[in-house]
């Protein structure tokens, strides 16, 4: 795969771009400070902005390394980040990434999620360099990207995304393992919140 790093990505009603230090505020009032937000993160809520400031001083200084990938999701009407999304671990070996994200509570069960995840895995299409991953695999596989919920009223997802063979026998796997998938599990979410 070759890496372009992280790179606005503009859809209808987002903007995906990197985080700068001034989103400090509006990432700890807006999501990382909730315990519920956090629940399922493999990090906890934050107890002060400071945290906020940290962690953007590390992820501000990773940008200049194109294998970095961490998005503020800004959202359009309110012209501040409600939320991140980002590749959390991959393998080039395989055009393997994963994806994990959160985002604050008010702007549960909005669609805000898919669109961001559609974004980025078009995004990762086209840095794909072998060309396996490709619209038409995103389009077919949205459906069918299976996740393990612990609660089907959370927000927390990684996705495996393989190219080739590999990716037919992963979703065969993990669809008997977990039989939900991730439009299934929006979808109940959706449901849950209105």
């Amino acid at each position: 795969m070759e890496h372009l790093g992280t790179k606005q990505i503009e859809t209808e009603r987002l903007i995906l771009r990197p985080f700068v230090m001034e989103d400090a505020e509006a990432m700890y009032r807006n999501w990382a400070s909730d315990p519920e937000v956090t629940k399922y993160l493999s990090w906890p809520a934050y107890r002060s902005v400071d945290t906020a400031y940290e962690i953007l001083g590390i992820w501000t200084k990773q940008y200049s390394d194109n294998t970095f990938y961490q998005w503020a999701i800004e959202l359009k009407e309110l012209g501040q980040p409600i939320g991140s999304i980002s590749v959390v671990n991959q393998d080039d070996r395989v055009d393997m990434a994963e994806i994990g994200f959160c985002i604050g509570k008010p702007w549960w069960g909005r669609g805000i999620m898919t669109e961001a995840m559609k974004a980025v895995m078009r995004k990762m299409e086209l840095t794909a360099a072998t060309g396996a991953i490709t619209k038409e695999f995103v389009d077919e596989f949205i459906d069918k990207i299976l996740v393990t919920p612990e609660n089907d009223h959370t927000l927390r997802l990684d996705i495996k995304i393989f190219t080739g063979e590999a990716t037919q026998r992963y979703f065969e796997k993990l669809a008997l393992r977990t039989g939900h998938t991730f439009k299934k599990m929006i979808e109940a979410y959706e449901q849950g919140m209105q």
